[in-house]
């Protein structure tokens, strides 16, 4: 199993923080959600096969949005993309597959993929196409499985020696997210607006969704600057009161949040 430690940083021109809820609003699938099979994949009549069974606990998915998945296997030199499948809330006008918000849905979908001999070491992806009303919703692509058998391949390799090479299995996966709070000039005082804006939003649910998962684990570096507000020695002041303030809202929101176990490494610099 490869283990992902994440490190998740705030850049605090702040950069800072965590906030609250995302309500109806279209959020990330977790790998807790989904399971693919077979596991692993394997090659059949030059396709490869793919059934992706899906979880969407109730009033997770808004009655305004729509979903598309679309598989990718990623390869050594290239990747194929699958067609899509589409879901959608129950007040769009469409033809997918309709996900009630009040009790949510759980369902299966089969893809193919055309099969290539360097897909024997590859990793199978969803990728994610959200939209929410007419405003589009990134979302990130979330790994489902490694590997595709080819039984038909492995047939004519009788009598063939095999070379064993290294890989770049990594037994530790760093994987960084940031955030940026910015600060009014010679101000250091956190402001709401700040703290509620998407990017910040979006990072809070990175880091609660990261500290759930077992294999991962999570530390919160903050970075505060103050430039170019003022002479060094201002600067100096106003850059530590930054890292401060950012750090000590940073701890009460995890706090509320039941993720006091995170780490917080914080700096500040005074001219950047």
């Amino acid at each position: 199993m490869i283990k992902k430690t994440p490190t998740v940083a705030l850049l605090s021109t702040a950069l800072l923080l965590i906030t609250t809820s995302c309500g109806t609003k279209l959020r990330p699938l977790t790998a807790d959600l989904v399971k693919a099979e077979p596991q692993p994949l394997e090659a059949v009549g030059g396709q490869v096969p793919i059934t992706v069974h899906l979880t969407f606990p109730a009033k997770w998915f808004p009655k305004d949005a729509q979903l598309t998945i679309v598989p990718v296997l990623r390869y050594k030199g290239g990747e194929k993309w699958g067609a899509g499948a589409g879901f959608q809330g129950e007040k769009v006008l469409g033809n997918e597959r309709v996900v009630r918000y009040a009790v949510g849905s759980n369902s299966s979908v089969n893809f193919t993929i055309p099969y290539q001999p360097a897909m024997q070491r590859s990793e199978l992806f969803l990728s994610f196409k959200g939209k929410q009303g007419s405003r589009v919703v990134s979302l990130p692509e979330l790994k489902v499985a490694d590997g595709v058998l080819a039984t038909e391949a492995l047939a004519t390799l009788a009598g063939v020696t095999p070379i064993i090479a290294p890989d770049a299995f990594q037994k530790v996966i760093n994987e960084a997210y940031d955030a940026n709070i910015m600060f009014q000039i010679q101000q250091s005082n956190v402001r709401s607006s700040e703290l509620t804006k998407e990017e910040v939003t979006e990072w809070q649910y990175t880091v609660q969704n990261a500290n759930e998962t077992p294999n991962q684990r999570v530390s919160v570096e903050v970075q505060a600057y103050a430039s170019p507000d003022g002479g060094k020695e201002l600067n100096e002041k106003l850059s530590a009161s930054r890292e401060k303030n950012t750090t000590s809202v940073l701890k009460g929101k995890f706090r509320r949040e039941k993720l006091g176990d995170v780490s917080i490494d914080a700096h500040y610099t005074a001219q950047d």
